[in-house]
């Protein structure tokens, strides 16, 4: 498989992520947006967006044996006017984007997936990262204070109250 992470926000060009009812070519954008390739290699990269191209997607897919899909036709499932992919395509690109086939047909899971990758591109947050590892090995009495001083300092910052589930990231 392709090396793929959800990159990060500082980078991140301003592709809103897929609501309720969206269409097919707009949760595929959202993955070609928020999934790029982390490896340095530059054959893989779209260099006007910093995305996987739509050649090397249609490539590695190819490369499988289940059949073959062009650059092209990937350009076509992207556009709004785009195509109706069959059942094949949409697991392919699900496998390509290592997502569930249902990402792309139900809200539910479009959603799930959606709020994991604002998660991960959260942790990503250096003072994020920071704050966790000296929360480390605290007692459970001082990380409920320590969590206490988060909130205030949100409230302070006209933030809206923060959550523990990861699927209602405010």
């Amino acid at each position: 498989m392709p090396n793929r992470q959800p990159q990060d926000a500082e980078h991140r060009p301003p592709v809103p992520a897929p609501g309720p009812g969206a269409g097919f070519d707009q949760r595929l954008n959202y993955l070609f947006d928020a999934l790029r390739p982390r490896d340095g290699d530059r054959s893989k990269i779209n260099t006007r967006t910093g995305e996987f191209s739509n050649a090397y997607v249609a490539d590695t897919i190819s490369g499988w044996g289940d059949g073959t899909i062009t650059a092209a036709y990937i350009g076509k499932l992207r556009s709004p006017a785009g195509e109706n992919p069959t059942i094949r395509i949409v697991r392919l690109l699900a496998r390509f984007f290592e997502v569930p086939a249902g990402y792309f047909v139900e809200d539910e899971v479009t959603q799930s997936i959606v709020g994991q990758f604002q998660l991960v591109q959260q942790l990503r947050d250096q003072g994020v990262k920071q704050i966790a590892m000296r929360a480390a090995g605290l007692s459970p009495a001082s990380k409920d204070a320590l969590l206490k001083m988060v909130d205030a300092v949100r409230a302070a910052e006209g933030l809206p109250p923060a959550t523990d589930d990861p699927d209602e990231t405010p």
